[in-house]
């Protein structure tokens, strides 16, 4: 997470995971997201979304379906309107690539994007993004990285200004989070769970052949699915106090790397509560 203004108005940015990670499955990154939504919930609403896409991807992958799958989930249909699309690594493209880019990203607006641009979505092309050097450079180089850099802050900062008068829109998961819907019952865990979980039995017919329209696991076993953590008390602003996000414990390993597990399970959760802290401080600082 990381507070900016950009101004006069106060913005939290959440660099959020994405799915079909090398390291961690795609319902531990979910839950990694939900959390910070539920963290930040009590102290600011949520803007707006900006979904990243690399437009130098040639084919439409299961992730990238999976990423755009969950992000309509997440915002819902009144949400789309705040959702910016940015698509990246437009630089250092010579003029037969760009073009060819160019018509990916037409392609995109009439293929799997333009259910978001139809409710309102924007597509902007993020032309001046900054590749972080991998070894060491020297002084003339840094002053030139150090431009670029200010070019990308203020190509950013512009985009991100559209929500400061923007009309405030409470997106679809906030309002499940709110109401105590757990979190695979959310739109969004049911397409995790589409996307993830293999059908249980009972959803197959006497050949094995999954049922037409039958969900991915059910939602009445707990042993199907993976626990989520436990949904908000209410929020700030009903006067409550809301209850800090809480994931189900999981079982514990047994043999001689268990407990070191455990201890890198709790200074995990220390790092983060700490990290929260300071970024609550911050914003009681601002507003004082």
């Amino acid at each position: 997470m990381f507070p900016t203004i950009i101004d006069e108005q106060r913005y939290i940015l959440i660099d959020t995971p994405g799915f079909n990670d090398e390291v961690c499955s795609d319902i531990e990154v979910f839950e990694e997201i939900l959390e910070s939504l539920l963290a930040l919930t009590p102290y600011c609403d949520l803007a707006g979304i900006l979904y990243v896409h690399d437009i130098t991807q040639n084919r439409f992958n299961k992730s990238a379906k999976l990423n755009l799958d969950m992000l309509e989930a997440l915002s819902g249909e009144e949400f789309f309107k705040e959702v910016t699309i940015l698509t990246t690594m437009w630089g250092n493209m010579n003029p037969p690539t760009f073009k060819a880019a160019e018509k990916r990203q037409a392609e995109l607006k009439q293929g799997p994007w333009k259910t978001l641009i139809d409710g309102g979505a924007r597509v902007i092309s993020h032309a001046k993004g900054v590749a972080e050097p991998q070894d060491p450079i020297n002084e003339e180089e840094k002053v030139k990285l150090e431009e670029q850099r200010k070019l990308a802050r203020e190509e950013l900062e512009e985009i991100i200004s559209y929500y400061k008068t923007s009309e405030r829109v409470t997106p679809t998961i906030q309002k499940e989070l709110r109401a105590k819907v757990g979190i695979l019952s959310t739109k969004a865990g049911d397409v995790l769970r589409r996307h993830n979980l293999p059908p249980t039995p009972n959803q197959m017919d006497n050949n094995g052949t999954t049922v037409p329209n039958s969900p991915s696991c059910r939602t009445d076993d707990s042993s199907a699915a993976p626990q989520s953590p436990l949904s908000p008390g209410d929020t700030a602003d009903s006067g409550n106090e809301t209850s800090r996000p809480r994931t189900q414990e999981r079982p514990r390993e047994s043999g001689p790397n268990s407990g070191r597990s455990s201890d890198k399970e709790i200074l995990l959760k220390l790092a983060w509560i700490l990290f929260l802290f300071r970024v609550v401080t911050w914003f009681l600082r601002k507003r004082s």
